[in-house]
């Protein structure tokens, strides 16, 4: 996790725009503090809300679960914090679906937004209409899944999820604790960039531990739910007689994995995952409780870059500086290796992000 110290000083453009870009091209480094519960670097509110009255809209091309739940949440209330945007965030998701994904892009510029944060799942496919609503004036913002193009020509600006690094550090995890064996990995829906790029970052770091073997060349869909992975699992069960490791990109399919092990009355392996939530925790507890050893390690804090990017496109369309390139550093939450275990509140619900930095009233705002 030494992806910081790529960071460089950032200068100003010399176009007008605000935008900052830094001196050698590489992306400015952002991240999320778990412990002090606030972005690092800090961004004052000041730093990013300017005067112009500005309307802005929430676009993701996912389902909506938990994970996307907690994010809408941040961004409204970051939002709320704001005067200078008028009214409430306008809210749409795909469910899944990339022709709704597209059309829910262009339906958003046509309501007037002035400042567009887009999670576009289907990476380069939803460009043409991002560029569209470029070229229509609005502020895009893209986070979590890069999706090709250049920041200021044909979006305002990114924050992008370097999923290479956290499948590179979830491998490398696996590889100092689990020496020899199958790995698998699970994504999410079908062609998702941000599973792409994190199984890349896997199989860059499996190059160190020769005796661990990836059983399958590309993400093994899941759709993002614990249903989907536990199918996925059982079928991956099924085919191969020794499965010494999981790798997921979210705890809600690391749930599932676990469930399948469970039916199939096999020992549940080691498993590095990403975006967790008190369900994970708890059920992690329940194997602890009951003497079974499940070796866990996860990033987390993701949630954040909804609100970071609602920074970004703020700045942008009130005049405030800003970094047009960002890549987001997932902080490392649990590693039951080094005795942080995953946390669990029977207070909150089941759906709630301990990692978020939320309190637990809003937490139980969000999953009531």
């Amino acid at each position: 996790m030494v992806l910081s110290a790529c960071a460089s000083t950032t200068s100003d453009s010399s176009d007008g725009s605000g935008a900052s870009a830094s001196s050698d091209g590489k992306a400015t480094v952002v991240s999320f503090d778990i412990d002090e519960g606030q972005q690092t670097p800090a961004q004052p509110l000041d730093s990013w809300c300017g005067d112009k009255k500005v309307k802005v809209g929430l676009a993701v091309a996912q389902a909506v679960n938990s994970w996307m739940k907690t994010l809408h949440y941040q961004v409204d209330e970051a939002a709320k914090q704001c005067k200078s945007i008028d009214g409430e965030v306008l809210f749409t998701s795909a469910g899944g679906d990339q022709q709704r994904a597209i059309s829910q892009i262009n339906s958003q510029v046509a309501q007037g937004v002035d400042v567009l944060l887009v999670q576009a799942d289907f990476g380069a496919a939803e460009l043409p209409a991002i560029r569209s609503a470029q070229k229509a004036g609005v502020k895009v913002i893209i986070y979590n899944s890069a999706i090709g193009g250049t920041p200021g020509r044909d979006f305002t600006a990114q924050t992008i999820l370097d999923g290479r690094l956290a499948g590179s550090d979830m491998a490398t995890k696996l590889g100092q604790n689990v020496k020899k064996g199958n790995v698998v990995f699970l994504g999410g829906i079908p062609g998702a960039a941000s599973s792409k790029a994190m199984l890349d970052g896997v199989k860059e770091s499996l190059k160190d531990f020769p005796d661990l073997k990836l059983l399958t060349d590309t993400p093994v869909t899941t759709s993002w739910t614990a249903a989907g992975a536990q199918q996925a699992m059982a079928g991956l069960i099924a085919q191969s007689s020794n499965i010494d490791a999981v790798i997921t990109d979210y705890g809600v399919t690391a749930r599932g994995a676990i469930e399948a092990f469970k039916l199939a009355g096999k020992p549940i392996p080691p498993i590095s995952t990403l975006s967790t939530d008190n369900q994970f925790g708890c059920a992690w507890k329940e194997l602890a409780d009951d003497k079974i050893d499940v070796p866990v390690f996860t990033l987390d804090g993701g949630t954040w870059m909804g609100e970071i990017a609602l920074r970004q496109g703020v700045a942008a369309a009130t005049g405030k500086k800003y970094n047009a390139d960002q890549t987001f550093k997932l902080p490392p939450f649990t590693d039951t290796a080094a005795g942080k275990t995953p946390p669990c509140d029977p207070n909150l619900p089941p759906d709630a992000d301990l990692a978020a930095g939320l309190t637990t009233t809003q937490l139980n705002t969000i999953f009531k």
